[in-house]
């Protein structure tokens, strides 16, 4: 157990690569659902829009920043940055070389199934980092790798950004505690500061990296143990240097914005405050007088931020339209005391997830302990990561890391007196029992095509929407789940998706709310100028469970549907203006309603 540093070394390799691997099997397991007939479809709402701009990119139409075909007629800008999709597009582009016919999504699908081997190294070096015994770091990784969510953010065709947001998540952790362990090494600051700022150009949301960072040195400065000034001053010089280069290509910023749903402004002003503060720490020791100064000069800062900042405090508190009807902006821990919801949190998180609130405690008592300086950073870390966590289920690569290992250590703390053998074989228990609802409920877990049961259902609509738009294109005005698989799909322009982030985005949900509320007749004298196609999806009609289907109540299906979609589905004879050109029906044995799943329509709108 005692061995030396380079066998050491050895061990976390084989760690890593053996625990990589089985999180790599695991996360080509949805390869099966990501595909349609021969086609391979992205998984995911999000991974829909990201596979279009990747497309775009691969073949030689650039990487779409402004997109004049959703939330139309005005457009609106793309809240995702540049990076992510355009090194998505130069991937499929290199793919293309070995294979001209290879589809999109055969290749983009693979790209977050390859990445699990970086988190899961990068997972193990912190949890070396954070002091683990090699043993123990062992256990830790195989928690990593088993865990439901790691498969939701690395499964086959799901190529949302999550998983490259865990990658920064983890990276900047580790790059800061190196640092710290190191503090006189300039290479070490430097690489800290071109971390957190490189995180910007793959989600304009990874800023607040910045802020568990800031933390750390803060109680580091109080300590007196703030590294020297000449490399406070590398990491503060290279995150405002390496901000301003990914800013260089973002169009939000050429066009002089200063925003935080777009790769802006904002984020130079945010880095240059996190340097600002970084450099005055470092140029004197703590005392009341610095700490007026420091105090001072962060309000001072701050205030240019407060806007951006209320808009990521109503986000992070589901203020915003519609997020009540999203899944994965639900806390956790709010559904573990709802029964039906509960099966489903272990089931991504694992038991680990009611140990958080000790670990919260165990962060917060770390911090104010006598503790070395990058033990004093993963535990403002932790504490950050997993604070996000358990407010959105969709923020759970902030805290997935830390959740396992903050566990892990609190085992390690708790078994001093015992043997390290006894300590690893407890562990290893504790382990094995809380990834159980994992392996019995996600990772072995057949998923729809597109992780949607209704685009599933309604895939069959989207060639002749596709061909349709091509001869004539125009407005399609579908639920905002479909906003995205109708951009992917077709050419055609769409009213409402399911970015919801901006002022904008909520009236175009909410104007799509009222169009599709209205009944058929009423609809065409409202519909917004140019609309041509009307795609319905009856969501609901039929339940899933446990391999069987079932019906639902009609009430319930009525209740839960717009009335223009159920207008449509429920009609006996042709509607004046909508011409079906497309439908599908599940004709489940024994339904007497017979009742379409999605139907297509090409509509005649009123012109005003």
């Amino acid at each position: 157990m005692n061995a030396p540093a380079d066998a050491q070394r050895i061990y976390r390799i084989a760690i890593a690569l053996t625990c990589g691997l089985v999180a790599l099997w695991f996360a080509t397991l949805m390869r099966d659902s990501a595909q349609v007939g021969e086609a391979f479809v992205p998984m995911g709402n999000d991974s829909f829009y990201h596979a279009r701009r990747m497309i775009d990119v691969a073949e030689g139409r650039g990487l779409t920043q402004f997109d004049e075909h959703m939330h139309v007629p005005e457009g609106s800008w793309i809240t995702w940055p540049w990076a992510y999709d355009w090194l998505g597009g130069q991937v499929l582009s290199a793919a293309r070389l070995v294979d001209a016919e290879a589809q999109p999504m055969a290749v983009l699908g693979w790209i977050p199934v390859v990445w699990v081997l970086v988190n899961v190294a990068l997972f193990t070096a912190l949890a070396a980092r954070a002091r683990l015994r090699i043993e123990l770091v062992a256990c830790a990784a195989l928690a990593f790798a088993l865990s439901g969510a790691l498969q939701a953010l690395h499964g086959f065709g799901i190529i949302d950004h999550h998983f490259i947001e865990l990658s920064f998540v983890l990276a900047s952790a580790l790059a800061l505690m190196r640092w710290l362990d190191a503090p006189e090494q300039s290479a070490r600051a430097a690489t800290a500061g071109a971390v957190l700022g490189a995180a910007v150009a793959f989600h304009t949301g990874a800023f607040v990296l910045q802020v568990p960072a800031l933390i750390a040195l803060g109680v580091v400065w109080l300590r007196g143990d703030m590294p020297p000034s000449r490399q406070a001053g590398v990491f503060a010089a290279t995150l405002v240097g390496v901000t301003l280069l990914v800013l260089l290509p973002s169009a939000p910023f050429r066009d002089l914005q200063f925003s935080l749903t777009t790769l802006s402004a904002f984020h130079g002003y945010v880095a240059l405050c996190t340097a600002t503060m970084t450099v005055l720490m470092a140029g004197k020791p703590f005392d009341r007088r610095r700490l007026a100064l420091v105090a001072g000069c962060a309000a001072l800062l701050g205030v240019p931020l407060v806007g951006g900042l209320l808009l990521g405090g109503a986000f992070l508190g589901g203020e915003l339209l519609l997020f009540d009807r999203i899944s994965e902006v639900r806390s956790p821990i709010a559904d573990l005391f709802i029964a039906g919801a509960r099966p489903g949190v272990f089931s991504l998180y694992s038991y680990l997830i009611l140990l958080v609130p000790v670990a919260l405690v165990w962060c917060l008592w770390t911090l104010t302990r006598r503790t070395p300086p990058s033990q004093i950073a993963f535990a403002a870390w932790a504490l950050f990561g997993l604070s996000l966590m358990l407010l959105q289920q969709r923020l759970v690569y902030f805290g997935l890391a830390a959740m396992v290992i903050v566990s892990v250590l609190m085992l390690q703390q708790l078994g001093t007196r015992l043997p390290r053998a006894g300590t690893a074989v407890a562990t290893l228990i504790v382990v094995a029992i809380s990834v159980q609802p994992q392996l019995r409920g996600q990772l072995f877990a057949d998923q729809p095509a597109g992780l949607r049961r209704g685009y599933e259902m309604s895939y069959a609509l989207f060639a002749p929407l596709a061909e349709a738009c091509a001869n004539q294109p125009g407005v399609v005005i579908a639920g905002n789940n479909d906003g995205h698989p109708v951009r992917y799909h077709t050419d055609c322009s769409v009213l409402a998706n399911n970015f919801v982030l901006t002022p904008q985005h909520e009236g175009k949900l909410a104007q799509l709310a009222a169009l599709t509320s209205l009944s058929p007749e009423a609809f065409l004298a409202q519909a917004p100028e140019g609309t041509r196609y009307v795609l319905t999806q009856i969501e609901g009609l039929y339940v899933f469970q446990g391999g069987r289907v079932g019906l639902r109540d009609i009430d319930t299906v009525r209740r839960i549907n717009p009335a223009l979609f159920m207008a449509l589905a429920e009609a006996r004879a042709p509607i004046a203006g909508f011409e079906l050109v497309a439908e599908v029906r599940f004709n489940m044995a024994g339904d007497p309603r017979g009742l379409p799943v999605a139907q297509l329509y090409r509509v005649e709108a009123a012109r005003r």
